[in-house]
């Protein structure tokens, strides 16, 4: 049974409808008055004019990323240089370089399982207990920086020294890391001896390298002659510069009063090289700092590798060689490369591993280097212009006593009130 309202049909006025609008409660009204029946509304094409209006975006995602500050070398706003927004800043910070850093394709996570499983099962198993070692996660340590990886250091035992790192067999001449373990032996027998004694090692310290840096190291307070041991040295120089571009503690390096050889003078900044290597049976990733006397053996292992594809084309064999000038006796590296291919497996695991280790230790440090140059030059207060002072002074010598230079202002201390 229904309900429904009957009403009696009007007929529809004819005069012209006005404009004034109608109100809410009105409408309502009209249509209990006048209900319409659910008819489908005919297919109207929109008009060419809406159909190319185009859609204004929200303003509040374009305030929010106005407001956000964005990395530069003027600001520590953090980025991660890994990742594909960080690559642009670095890009942006160093244009003259952006040609080379656009080179750099960091490896996904499954890019690094699959080259990982190409890799001999020796050889495999031998990276996984390296990165163990090298990014062991310790409770309560909150010191180190864990976004990058931690190299183990390489170094040469001269007779001299007490690093706590090296091994306890290691005899002079022995090339060791910080991991605690004999990389090469000064003989073939000793050799024999440290293997014997739980330190596996041979004659030769065979490596590819991954990366090859000529840097600026400023040592102000080291002996120049004392070329016996790396162990007496400081751990970290006074400033350093992986660029030659801003040192981290004197700034611009082209303006710096400590520069290689300014004048043509030996100066407190030195020229060293950066070896970033892996060692032949993968058990880790090395950082070899060479100067000195030693600086030029990297010095001929880049030009000899300079027309090789990449740097880790070939393997190098490094022994040690004895120099003797009086009563000091010292070891010098000698470098040979070998002339066998390395494995495509290999290849495309090191250029994935390169990229990260350029990222990590070289461009990571180099952008915390301009910015700490860049805001202590912000900071620093001006230097004075003596040229400028002694000549106000002059002037104020010249007038008559007891007036005030020209265009100073007046001398209120003197006035009675």
């Amino acid at each position: 049974m229904s309900n429904k309202k009957t009403t009696t049909p009007t007929t529809t006025p004819t005069t012209t409808p006005t404009t004034t609008p109608t109100t809410a409660g009105a409408t309502e009204l009209e249509q209990e008055a006048n209900p319409t029946p659910d008819v489908p509304a005919p297919d109207v094409p929109a008009p060419v004019e809406a159909a190319l209006v185009p859609v204004e975006a929200p303003a509040v995602p374009a305030i929010a990323e106005a407001l956000t500050e964005q990395p530069t070398l003027h600001n520590d706003v953090p980025f991660d240089v890994r990742s594909p927004q960080g690559l642009l800043t670095l890009a942006k910070m160093f244009p003259d370089k952006a040609q080379y850093i656009e080179t750099l394709k960091p490896a996904t996570k499954a890019d690094e399982t699959r080259l990982l499983e190409a890799l001999p099962d020796v050889l495999r198993q031998n990276w996984a207990a390296a990165i163990e070692k090298m990014q062991t996660e310790k409770i309560g340590d909150h010191t180190r920086d864990s976004r990058g990886m931690n190299p183990f250091a390489v170094k040469i035992y001269h007779g001299t020294g007490n690093d706590p790192m090296r091994p306890e067999m290691a005899g002079p001449g022995s090339i060791y890391g910080s991991d605690g373990r004999v990389l090469a032996a000064p003989s073939a027998e000793s050799a024999r001896v440290l293997t014997l004694a739980g330190y596996p090692c041979k004659e030769a310290f065979s490596f590819y390298v991954i990366g090859m840096t000529r840097v600026y190291a400023n040592w102000k307070g080291e002996d120049d002659e004392d070329v016996k041991s790396d162990e007496s040295r400081r751990r970290a120089p006074l400033c350093s510069s992986l660029d030659r571009q801003r040192g981290s503690l004197y700034g611009e390096c082209n303006k710096c009063e400590h520069r290689p050889f300014k004048d043509n003078k030996p100066q407190d900044c030195r020229t060293e090289w950066q070896l970033i290597l892996v060692p032949e049976d993968f058990s880790g990733v090395y950082r070899w700092m060479l100067s000195k006397t030693q600086a030029a053996t990297a010095a001929a292992m880049s030009k000899i590798s300079s027309p090789w594809r990449t740097n880790w084309q070939h393997l190098w064999d490094v022994q040690t060689e004895a120099k003797i000038e009086g009563d000091r006796r010292w070891y010098l590296p000698k470098a040979k490369p070998r002339s066998s291919p390395i494995p495509p497996a290999v290849d495309a695991f090191l250029r994935a591993l390169a990229v990260q280790v350029d990222l990590d230790l070289f461009w990571r440090p180099v952008v915390a280097a301009h910015r700490r140059s860049l805001t202590q030059a912000r900071t620093a207060p001006p230097i004075a212009n003596m040229d400028s002072l002694m000549a106000k002074a002059m002037a104020a010598g010249n007038n008559a006593p007891g007036t005030a230079p020209a265009g100073s202002p007046p001398d209120f201390s003197k006035r009675t009130v």
